[in-house]
């Protein structure tokens, strides 16, 4: 349980970094809460 959260917390992470140098942030909020979701 405690390793998926972290896997999640990882993968929003990491899109967020690249959101951040794409500068496509809706698309990376978009894609993080439907992973949060599941």
């Amino acid at each position: 349980m405690i390793v998926a959260l972290a896997e999640i917390l990882a993968l929003s992470t990491l899109m967020g970094y690249i959101s951040l140098k794409t500068e496509k942030t809706t698309i990376s909020i978009a894609s993080g809460v439907s992973l949060s979701t599941f």
